[in-house]
Formats: C-alpha cells, structure tokens, sequence
C-alpha cells in the first residue's frame, strides 16, 4: 500500500502559524488580563526612560489603548492620587495648596491631557528622587525662624522677634507680616482660611488669613506655647506647652474645653485627627490620649530623646527624636524605622508615603516609606534648621540665622544639575 507524505510547505506553514499567534498572544496580553491588573502593570513603566512612551509601538492595538485618556486617568489616580489625597483627610490641610491648584488643572476648563499631566508629575517625583532642584536663599532679618508652614503661593514664617512674616512664593517678597504676639512666635497651623500661632507669651492668637487682623486670643496656658494642631472635621484645635499639659480648645467659642496632664517635662509635638490626640515631648515619650475618654492613654517609650515633633497619616504614626520611625498604629508597634540625623530632629513631615526631615545638624533628609530611596539636603549656611514644610513641588525650610532656603522641584530635569553632596551625608536606606 503506498502513503503519500504530507507536503512540507503546509507543515511549515502551520508552524509559522503558531508561532504567529504565539507573538500576537504576547504582545497583546491587555486583551486577556482585567483592566485594574492592567492598570498595576503600567503604573511601573517609567515614562521618561521609553517603557512607557514607547508602549504604543508594540501593536496597532497598543497604539489605541495608550492613546485613552481613561487609562492615563487611572494610572495617574492609582499613583499618584490614591495614596496622597485619602491620607491627607487628616489634621492638616496641605491639600490647599498643591490638590486645589490639581483639580483646577484637572476641571473642565484645562487642555492638559491626563498623559501630559502624568509626565508632569513623573518627572517631578523623578527630580525629588534624584536631587534635582533649583535653590533659592532668602535671608531674614528678623531673627531666628520657630515654624513655617507652606499653604499654595504662600507661606507663613514665626519669627523671634513675634510676628509671622508673609512671603509670596511665586516671587520670593515678602507680603507683610502679623503682629501682636509679645513674645516669639513658636508655633503654627491652619484651619479653613484662619491662621493659629503659639508664643512664648503663653497666648493662642486666631487670624484671618486675607486680611491679617487678629480675631480672638486665648489664653490658659503658663507657660509658652511650643506645638498647636487643628483639625477640621471636628474643628478643636489642640495646643501644647512647656507647662507639661495639652489643651484642646473649641473652635467656636474659643473656650478651653479639655486639659490632658500626664507628660513629666514639657510638651512639643502634637498632632489630632478626630477624637485622638497623640503628643511627643521632653520626657522622651509619646503619648495618645482619647478625647471622649479623658483617663485613658497610651504611652510608647521606646524614643531614647526628646520627641519634638509627631505626624499622623491614617493609621501610621511618624515620631522623630534623632531617627524618625514608623508606628502602625492599629497595633501600636513600630513598623519601620527610616533616616537618622546626628543631632535632635526638630520638625518632621509627611505627604503621601514621603516624610521629609530637619535637624539641628544643618541638614534635611527625606525619604520614601518602604525605603526605596533616602536623599540629603545642605542649605549651606551651617545653619540650625528649626522648621521645614512642603508641597509636590517645593520645599522651604528656617534655621535660626533667620534665613529662608527654597527648594523648587517643579523644573525641567534636563536643565537641572544633581545638588552637590559630601559622601558623609550620602545615607543608605537601612533596612
């Protein structure tokens, strides 16, 4: 019996074929996959180095896909929305600045595309990472600087000298200053359009914002005023002493409504989100206090330092004595334990999963929250820095020669030069 073969040009031709239709699967795998898995996978592209820029050559299906402003939308939210506007609820409300000016651009009335408005961010998240930054020095001459705080175009600065100086960021002039405290200004914070300050003069002083005027004083503290935390949901305002006690006050009425006494020397750090009250002090504890129940509280000891500043941020707590560690405070045990400073650590901040640090050793470090990357930053004045704030874009930080140091992040990378640094400041995250 005679079999005749298969002809050898359709064998061939069914394996090329299958291998045709192998490269297709690879290729366009978003045709399989859910769109929040797909939205995870592109959200680690790196835009600037073609990853993601380049995507759309891949296929013609590729090309239409990256070319939606819906997945560019949900990339952006899912990196860089999510995780900083919903932890930004809390007490402070630095969403004023850099989140209003966002949803403006992000409105009816911008043509920026999400893609466009995706690289912008990139490439500013890309310049924090990899010290990339304009610097700008503005020297004070109104004495040593207590507190600042960054509010949009416009910052607040506490002076020694006790007023609150007004500086224009958007020109780097001065706007004005408050006056009517009779001693330094130690402390600030905002709550809807008043600014609160704390000084020395044992008075809590409420200003409106637009017009500078003072609109109440409150006084019942003896001894100077070192912290004060706002919240606006529930609207108390919260102040802390070196008289050892914590004080929270009513908004309205501006009427002393609670005393919590605990702390053994005085009180610095404070920080309140709804009914918790969490204080760092002296004594080298921190401690957490529950408004509705007066008598209960919380104490962690584990600071080997005086506690000058805590920051909350959802369910973690960021303390600082000369190393700023990390608290889940669900549990209440520390999480993780992020840059250390030579000296004592005099303001830390929180945005998102960035906290940014200053210290009484001149310098300003700054580092992610799982550690991906730690960066040092000099005025380069040997100045000891008292105070630090930022937004997305900019940081500003005092020190006690009374000068202003502006970092601006918001720059073309490929007109910026890496900062210089001394190999001694370069840190290593630890693990």
């Amino acid at each position: 019996m005679f079999i005749s073969a298969e002809p050898s040009w359709k064998h061939e031709r069914e394996e090329e074929q299958k291998r045709r239709n192998k490269a297709s699967h690879r290729q366009n795998f978003v045709g399989w996959v859910s769109d929040d898995l797909l939205v995870y996978v592109f959200s680690f592209f790196d835009f600037h180095h073609g990853s993601l820029c380049n995507a759309s050559l891949v296929s013609r299906r590729w090309y239409f896909l990256f070319n939606d402003e819906i997945l560019w939308l949900r990339i952006y939210t899912r990196r860089f929305v999510t995780e900083t506007v919903k932890d930004r609820v809390g007490k402070r409300a630095r969403s004023a600045s850099m989140e209003d000016s966002d949803h403006q651009g992000e409105g009816g009335g911008s043509n920026k595309t999400w893609r466009r408005k995706y690289a912008h961010r990139h490439c500013i998240e890309r310049n924090w990472s990899s010290g990339l930054f304009v610097q700008k020095k503005i020297l004070e001459e109104k004495g040593k600087i207590f507190d600042l705080l960054l509010r949009g175009s416009e910052a607040f600065v506490a002076h020694e000298s006790g007023t609150i100086g007004r500086v224009d960021m958007s020109r780097l002039c001065d706007r004005g200053s408050l006056v009517g405290h009779l001693g330094p200004v130690l402390c600030l914070d905002t709550i809807d359009r008043f600014l609160l300050s704390g000084s020395r003069d044992h008075a809590v002083r409420l200003w409106d914002r637009e017009s500078g005027q003072c609109q109440s004083v409150w006084v019942a503290h003896f001894g100077p005023i070192h912290g004060i935390a706002a919240d606006d949901m529930t609207r108390r305002v919260v102040t802390a002493s070196a008289d050892t006690n914590l004080k929270v006050w009513d908004m309205c009425t501006g009427r002393c409504v609670q005393t919590f006494s605990g702390h053994r020397r005085g009180v610095h750090g404070v920080t309140v989100s709804g009914d918790i009250v969490i204080s760092g002090s002296q004594d080298s504890t921190v401690r957490i206090w529950d408004i509705r129940v007066p008598n209960s509280v919380q104490v962690i000891t584990n600071h080997k330092d005086w506690v000058l500043s805590v920051e909350l941020c959802g369910d973690t707590l960021v303390t600082a004595d000369k190393t700023v560690h990390l608290w889940d405070m669900r549990m209440l045990r520390l999480h993780r334990t992020l840059q250390s400073h030579r000296k004592l650590i005099t303001r830390v901040r929180q945005d998102g999963d960035r906290a940014v640090s200053c210290s009484l050793d001149g310098t300003i470090k700054m580092s992610k929250w799982d550690n991906s990357y730690c960066a040092s930053y000099s005025t380069g004045w040997q100045d000891m820095i008292t105070s630090l704030d930022f937004d997305e874009v900019q940081l500003i930080s005092g020190g006690v020669s009374g000068g202003l140091c502006v970092w601006n992040f918001d720059e073309d990378p490929l007109a910026l030069q890496p900062f210089p640094i001394s190999p001694d400041l370069r840190l290593a995250a630890s693990a």
